[in-house]
């Protein structure tokens, strides 16, 4: 088998993970030129097979088609840091377009086919990778997961950093349009911060702040 379930810490969770040790991907190149530096050795062998379908896809066809759709994407005006979210069923061509979008210097993110217009809408509108991608660039900020009901970021600050909530709030919003602006920020320095958490208190948060004002409201 190659992948393995480990059970987290709350206990109703499960983490995927396979067998195989971590892959590191250097800092000095992108994640396509890593997967592709030695793609063209096995142009003829196959990459990919569509499990519905059958369809195979060689490596050189990946090769080839990825700096395609990038090229593409690069003369539709397709900005570095620019978010492009995709709504595709788990087909074979599906590497191909994510790859192609992270070679042409976009921010990659999926969308599930089967989910609701409105959820599609609101990750269109607010998609997760991009305010990530933001706050990954404040010099303080080490690991970072962004949930977009809210939305609402949980960060890990760098040790001996003293970056409070606010602040965080206030970095995002100078970097976002006003839709985009996260309303709440867990930040902690251990690794154990985890989205859910953060979801939970983001949630607990907003509702406080609801109660809150229904009972002004009812007071005036």
């Amino acid at each position: 088998m190659g992948t393995f379930v480990q059970n987290s810490a709350q206990g109703d969770e499960h983490i995927f993970r396979s067998w195989s040790p971590d892959v590191r991907v250097p800092d000095n190149i992108t994640l396509p030129e890593f997967v592709l530096q030695n793609a063209e050795l096995y142009a003829g062998n196959v990459a990919f097979v569509e499990a519905v379908t059958g369809k195979k896809i060689t490596y050189g066809k990946v090769v080839r088609d990825t700096r395609r759709f990038a090229k593409a994407l690069r003369s539709l005006g397709l900005k570095k840091g620019q978010v492009v979210v995709v709504v595709l069923p788990n087909v074979a061509e599906y590497a191909i377009v994510a790859l192609g979008i992270m070679a042409a210097g976009g921010v990659f993110s999926g969308s599930n086919p089967s989910g609701h217009a409105s959820e599609i809408k609101k990750q269109v509108e607010v998609a997760p990778a991009e305010l990530e991608a933001i706050l990954l660039c404040h010099p303080s900020v080490e690991d970072v997961a962004v949930v977009t009901e809210i939305p609402a970021a949980s960060v890990v600050i760098a040790a001996g950093a003293k970056e409070s909530e606010e602040e965080i709030i206030n970095y995002v919003a100078s970097n976002v349009a006003q839709y985009k602006k996260v309303s709440s920020a867990l930040c902690g320095h251990s690794t154990k911060i985890t989205l859910r958490e953060g979801h939970e208190k983001a949630c607990q948060r907003e509702h406080d702040k609801k109660i809150k004002a229904s009972k002004l409201h009812c007071l005036n």
